[in-house]
């Protein structure tokens, strides 16, 4: 949504994904740490019903704009990816130099 509709000319576009398998299980483990312990094919269902209504809705469907950089964080660490789209945005800075 951002990168295609909000901020479309944005000169950093980065579109976060993970497979639906492991955000299921992060989520999961997210709702246990509340305490609501939900079973893992409850929660993957949902995201994948989720999912298909966002990527279909009318308005604003969820899809990666044509000039994004896909970052798959799916085998990550949260450092990693930092690092990652920290590396994006310096070589851009760089470039408009």
């Amino acid at each position: 949504d951002i990168g295609t509709y909000v901020l479309p000319h944005a000169t950093l576009k980065i579109y976060l994904t993970a497979s639906v398998e492991v955000r299921a299980q992060r989520r999961q483990a997210e709702l246990a740490q509340r305490g609501d312990e939900q079973p893992y094919e409850k929660v993957l269902t949902e995201m994948i019903d989720r999912d298909f209504t966002d990527m279909n809705r009318e308005a604003s469907p969820l899809r990666p704009a044509e000039d994004a950089h896909r970052v798959d964080n799916s085998h990550l660490t949260l450092e990693q990816v930092i690092d990652e789209i920290r590396t994006m945005a310096l070589e851009v800075i760089e470039d408009l130099k």
